[in-house]
């Protein structure tokens, strides 16, 4: 018998990394403790059938507040588990309040604040230690004060959903599907069908990759028809994949030997790069010091992959790994234990039970000893001290890349807590000026 009703809501149930996480933790919240409801706010998505199949009702309530009010009244929900991309709705919150709601626990991908709801929330959980620091310098808190009501929670990766990546029978089997010899090399980039997801570096070092090595394939997964245009027109010769976006990326990183990831405002986690590291694909990607920029935490330069600046050293750092395969080995290898150590979706799951149950305490709800006792032993990762070495160490992290990169790209982060928007200005025209001076012919040139 569950003790405890949760409902798990976004603004929709699409495919992006965001609804992965609810979707999972749907999943594998342990039901003999939990009763999981989930709703789209807004719609539904791709995974609405897929969660349904996991035996979860799932809801769609088209932003009406009082539908969402009758729900959780119905379910009895003691907590609303809200992931937000933008700042959340105060509709929502309002709503469980009135409904007699125990507890709000917020998942904040991308650090929005708004005092008038936020203060509402009991748990706010941030997916990277960046951005829990982000979030607490937004706030302009103490860490002690920050850490009564904020924890940082990884985004959880299910690794039965990659177990096939590492048969071998089962490359040669996506490679023969696709006519790629198993010998033949494979660069590959995947997001979500979003222009604006694809960051132009990526395809401004395509010229230098292919030139010095023309037999490598190139794999995009879900690339854009805009994109997809820009990159005809290019008129590279190399052998090109196209794969349509869609929940199963396992085939997808099977098939290449290095996922080369770049984007212009970051990640505030990077779910892309941690599948394919589950995957023991190596990873190069860009890091952005002056936006989300967790990537750089996920990707541990010279361990699991390597970190660039410019066009150069990223075509640089993807032909060094084409040409060794023995570091693509172990960069793979190191990029999975990685995952399972820090990601593996059961081990964030009983961390985000003891959350709630804490939580539930804390507000004064009576929760059995027997179901307490399940998670007395049971200690969150990352840890605050964690995070603030993570915090004296950023500085740090950003010289260790691949290639020499400029003056700003180096001390950028600092000038920018000294100097703030100013230097922020600068830091914007010096790649306006890098922009200007890249080759006309390539995509965002």
């Amino acid at each position: 018998m569950a003790y405890i009703n949760v409902l798990q809501l976004a603004n929709g149930l699409g495919i992006g990394g965001m609804e992965k996480t609810l979707q999972l933790y749907a999943k594998y919240l342990n039901k003999d403790i939990f009763s999981v409801v989930v709703a789209g706010w807004d719609q539904g998505g791709v995974r609405e059938r897929e969660i349904r199949q996991n035996g979860i009702e799932v809801y769609i309530l088209g932003k009406c507040k009082k539908k969402l009010t009758e729900l959780m009244k119905s379910k009895k929900i003691h907590i609303l588990h809200i992931h937000q991309h933008a700042t959340m709705d105060k509709a929502i919150v309002e709503a469980a309040i009135e409904s007699g709601v125990r507890a709000i626990v917020g998942t904040n991908v991308f650090e929005r604040f708004d005092r008038n709801v936020c203060d509402r929330i009991d748990v706010t959980l941030l997916i990277s230690k960046l951005s829990a620091i982000n979030y607490r310098r937004y706030l302009n808190m103490s860490w002690k004060d920050f850490w009564k009501k904020n924890r940082v929670l990884y985004n959880p990766i299910d690794l039965s959903e990659f177990a096939l990546s590492q048969d071998p029978n089962y490359k040669s089997e996506v490679r023969r599907k696709f006519a790629i010899p198993d010998n033949a090399l494979v660069v590959g980039s995947v997001r979500r069908p979003s222009p604006s997801k694809w960051g132009d570096l990526f395809f401004k070092m395509l010229p230098i990759l292919t030139n010095r090595k023309p037999g490598v394939a190139l794999a995009f997964k879900g690339l854009p028809r805009e994109i997809r245009y820009r990159l005809d027109a290019m008129r590279l010769p190399n052998r090109k994949i196209f794969m349509e976006a869609s929940l199963d990326v396992c085939e997808f990183y099977t098939l290449i030997d290095v996922l080369a990831y770049s984007s212009v405002i970051g990640e505030s986690f990077g779910i892309v790069l941690a599948e394919a590291m589950a995957c023991s694909t190596p990873i190069v990607c860009n890091s952005t010091p002056l936006r989300y920029n967790s990537q750089i935490e996920v990707v541990d330069h010279n361990l699991t992959g390597f970190i660039v600046y410019g066009k150069e050293s990223f075509a640089e750092a993807v032909i060094e790994l084409l040409e060794n395969k023995n570091l693509r080995v172990i960069m793979g290898n190191n990029g999975r234990m990685k995952v399972i150590e820090n990601y593996e979706v059961q081990k964030n799951t009983i961390q985000l039970e003891k959350i709630y149950i804490d939580v539930l305490r804390r507000k004064g709800l009576r929760v059995p000893e027997k179901v307490i006792d399940n998670y007395n032993e049971i200690r969150c990762f990352p840890s605050l001290e964690e995070v603030k070495s993570f915090e004296r160490e950023y500085g740090r992290s950003l010289r260790m890349c691949y290639g020499k990169p400029s003056y700003a790209d180096i001390y950028g982060y600092e000038l920018f807590l000294r100097h703030g928007k100013i230097w922020k200005v600068v830091y914007a025209i010096h790649r306006l000026v890098e922009r200007f001076k890249s080759d006309k012919g390539s995509i965002g040139g």
